[in-house]
């Protein structure tokens, strides 16, 4: 049997533990160690999303804020 699971990839969990860990003002770290990442202005703008309380919350907010950051550049 098939069983639903939401779709990840694997630099969205890496973003989303960098946001976490900057909503939870442990800076910028994967489980407990300093990460450099390419787009670093995009984990700024995820922390707030994953500050919300429950990870569904922080998730589904997380996901409204990436769609909306890469909206103005593909209406143009």
């Amino acid at each position: 049997t098939r069983q639903e699971v939401p779709l990840l990839f694997p630099d969205e969990l890496l973003y989303r533990h960098a946001a976490g860990s900057i909503a939870q003002g442990d800076g910028l770290n994967w489980r407990g160690s300093p990460v450099s990442l390419p787009s670093i202005l995009y984990v700024y703008l995820l922390a707030p999303a994953w500050s919300l309380g429950s990870a569904t919350t922080g998730y589904a907010a997380s996901k409204v804020i990436g769609a909306v950051s890469v909206a103005p550049p593909a209406a143009a």
